[in-house]
């Protein structure tokens, strides 16, 4: 089949050579570039199809068919692709010797060419995949996405776009060709540089050492299930029952037996009261005589803490809208605060936050934006916005904006900014 496909694409160039000297009989000549023309493969040369991953420093990355990955070095070689290897190409690379295993470093490569187009509209391209990465190694990435489902991902080092490399609790954006059963990454980067992480306190109930799970009791009430393959555990004598821990987490927990649980386990280890945890939110309401104090997370949990009053009252209490950072005790659960001991209230920098996600739609009065943290939410636009022409459905983001977002109640948030998460 290999060699029927060579003599056909011999024939081919031998027909169009003809047709091109009987243009050139009375015509001006083309100032457009001939097409390279095939050199003569030596007898016995072989040849893998698949899709370029990565070119840089004089070679490339090639993810076969069968799914692996070889470096080719391109010194010497006859490249015949429009305008030059690029990642996301399906080519055939023709070379002279033996692979060993992935190593191609002893072949020599002779020639790449492009792969019929007819061929290469079959794989999907662009397809994007986006959410928080629950295990990484060399190898591969796994992500959840925002439907609660776990998708792997191979990709080449050289094409990851992360600084120090990938970690559990980040949020990225895959961009693939294939589908998500048979996909060949083109490139990963973050979304957001750090996930907002949370400490709950309290007591494993139970756990499984085969599947990697574990049940824990917080203390702000709620029993909790955990993945903990991917963790960094810290518990000296081992993982034990009614041990009293904390859990730095991202994402949004949510108790045993809900649809809504997208939290990812960090690290777990023996608890430690005294160390106090700090969180940043936005203040929603005061109620001055009383000290109590209603905030709204980053991720549009609202939580209620009772304060000194000083801080609710006076000529310095704190304000709707306020950004605050709470140093705090004991454990914050879903939106149960009832064993946190705030130690100290401190105001930070302006009123803008920031918010991640992927656009959805953009209109003149309003964005569909589907957030980092699994949120739809619908933003009133700016009555002299200068965004919307250059954003479309699919882009990553970055919003900076004031006021407060509750669930996915954006509509008292003020657009101030918008700008790319990636390049």
């Amino acid at each position: 089949m290999k060699l029927k496909k060579f003599a056909n694409l011999l024939a081919s160039l031998a027909v169009g050579a003809v047709l091109l000297a009987l243009a050139a009989c009375g015509q001006p000549a083309d100032p457009k570039p001939l097409e390279p023309v095939a050199a003569e493969l030596p007898q016995g040369a072989k040849n893998e199809e698949g899709i370029v991953l990565d070119v840089s420093d004089g070679q490339f990355i090639l993810r076969s068919v069968e799914g692996t990955e070889y470096v080719f070095r391109m010194r010497g070689a006859q490249d015949l692709t429009p305008e030059g290897t690029k990642p996301g190409q399906l080519v055939r690379a023709w070379y002279d010797g033996v692979l060993s295993g992935t190593n191609a470093a002893n072949v020599k490569l002779l020639r790449i060419e492009p792969i019929e187009q007819i061929q290469r509209d079959v794989l999907s391209e662009n397809c994007v995949a986006q959410g928080i990465i629950t295990s990484a190694n060399d190898d591969s990435i796994t992500i959840r996405t925002k439907d609660n489902k776990e998708h792997t991902f191979a990709a080449a080092q050289t094409v990851r776009s992360i600084p120090e490399g990938a970690k559990p609790g980040q949020w990225v954006r895959i961009v693939f060709d294939g589908t998500l059963e048979t996909p060949v990454v083109k490139s990963v980067a973050l979304l957001a540089q750090e996930a907002e992480s949370y400490t709950m306190t309290g007591a494993v109930r139970s756990f499984d050492e085969s599947k990697k799970t574990l049940e824990f009791q917080a203390d702000a009430g709620g029993v909790y299930v955990f993945s903990y393959e991917n963790s960094e555990m810290g518990f000296p004598d081992g993982l034990k029952k009614w041990i009293r821990a904390d859990l730095v987490y991202t994402g949004h927990a949510a108790p045993k037996g809900t649809q809504e649980d997208h939290a990812v386990l960090l690290a777990a280890g023996p608890a430690s009261k005294a160390k106090p945890q700090q969180i940043t939110v936005t203040v929603q309401n005061v109620t001055p005589k009383r000290g109590n104090l209603d905030v709204v997370t980053a991720d549009g949990r609202v939580l209620k803490f009772y304060v000194d009053t000083k801080l609710t009252s006076g000529n310095n209490a704190l304000a709707a809208g306020d950004v605050i950072c709470i140093s705090y005790t004991g454990s914050i659960a879903a939106e149960k605060t009832g064993s946190a001991h705030i130690v100290s209230v401190e105001k930070v920098g302006s009123n803008s936050k920031r918010l991640f996600g992927t656009v959805q739609s953009i209109e003149t009065q309003e964005l569909l934006l589907e957030t980092n943290d699994g949120r739809t939410l619908t933003l009133p636009m700016p009555q002299e916005e200068t965004f919307s022409q250059h954003l479309k459905k699919g882009d990553a983001v970055c919003v900076q904006y004031t006021g407060v977002i509750v669930h996915e109640d954006a509509q008292d948030a003020q657009i101030e900014a918008i700008s790319y998460f990636y390049e």
